[in-house]
């Protein structure tokens, strides 16, 4: 029998926020200030990009939440669990298959889970924003019902920012796992 995943507290109010790390902020932790953490017991750690220009950034963080768009806020994929899912509801806007588009909307509705880390360029270039996934699946919110800009999204709890100097090897895509970040970033944020 698997224990349920752990559950992660809300956002943190904006006065709580940790400071800004940076490069030289790791150098001064001492390793009791680190968690103990098995391999196995890591999160996930994943880069998704908020819009060619971060303009959904900012949205992401206020309504505590991260979202997926291309153009798809019509379709309602909260339940897509395989490629195929999603190819059926971007070929039904598109009339079309966009294999790279297709991946990034998998990526982001079946391999996020509960508990990981999702690291998000902010509208700051220099700033990188970060918080866990709360939610234990994606969801839909129907355009329109509330004021935020995009409809299938994963409730998060965003915990702060770092300085995007402090993280090496940023991935390309626009969701990623972010592995060769990874060990960097839990250290960093305090969680290995």
């Amino acid at each position: 029998m698997t224990n349920p995943p752990p559950s992660f507290p809300r956002r943190r109010e904006s006065t709580d926020r940790p400071v800004i790390l940076d490069d030289q902020d790791i150098h001064n932790r001492k390793e009791s200030e680190f968690m103990d953490v098995k391999q196995t017991d890591k999160p996930e750690v994943w880069l998704v990009r908020s819009g060619q220009s971060k303009e959904l950034a900012d949205d992401f963080v206020s309504g505590e939440y991260v979202g997926i768009y291309f153009g798809m806020n019509s379709e309602d994929m909260s339940s897509a669990t395989t490629r195929q899912d999603v190819e059926y509801h971007y070929k039904n806007v598109y009339g079309r298959i966009n294999g790279s588009d297709v991946g990034n909307i998998t990526r982001f509705l079946t391999e996020i889970q509960q508990g990981d880390y999702i690291i998000m360029p902010a509208s700051d270039s220099r700033k990188l924003h970060y918080g866990r996934v709360v939610s234990k699946a994606p969801y839909y919110v129907p355009p329109g019902t509330d004021p935020h800009k995009v409809a299938n999204r994963w409730e998060m709890a965003w915990e702060g920012d770092l300085m995007r100097s402090a993280i090496p090897a940023i991935p390309q895509l626009v969701v990623a796992r972010a592995s060769k970040a990874k060990d960097r970033f839990l250290t960093l944020v305090g969680a290995r």
